[in-house]
């Protein structure tokens, strides 16, 4: 995974807000006729101490064929992460997951909670 100014996002990275400002390009070794869904979450928002707001969808791109996020379909366009001032580092996760069919209808949520 990576930012289109080079960065990588890798395990236990630290990026700042403007490093991950703009949407992230993913590459894998997808396995033929599997269907991805890719989700980037804030895992403890707004802080360490008080994560409230853990929930938080930075990323949800689901229905993608093959591991071409292209052409999967966005469920929470991407929202760079951005701790909220002196709340100190914040971490977030990617999570891939690997379904073995592809999903017609499912509904857009309404807000990233």
């Amino acid at each position: 995974m990576s930012y289109p100014n080079g960065v990588k996002k890798e395990l236990e990275n630290e990026l700042t807000p403007t490093q991950v400002k703009d949407q992230l390009s993913v590459q894998c070794n997808p396995e033929p006729y599997s269907y991805y869904t890719f989700c980037m979450t804030d895992i403890d928002l707004p802080n360490r101490l008080n994560p409230t707001g853990r929930k938080f969808q930075h990323w949800l791109v689901g229905i993608v064929p093959g591991g071409d996020i292209n052409k999967g379909e966005s469920f929470y366009a991407y929202v760079g992460p951005g701790p909220p001032p002196k709340s100190g580092i914040s971490c977030s996760a990617m999570i891939t997951h690997k379904v073995q069919c592809q999903i017609f209808s499912l509904e857009k949520p309404e807000n990233n909670y």
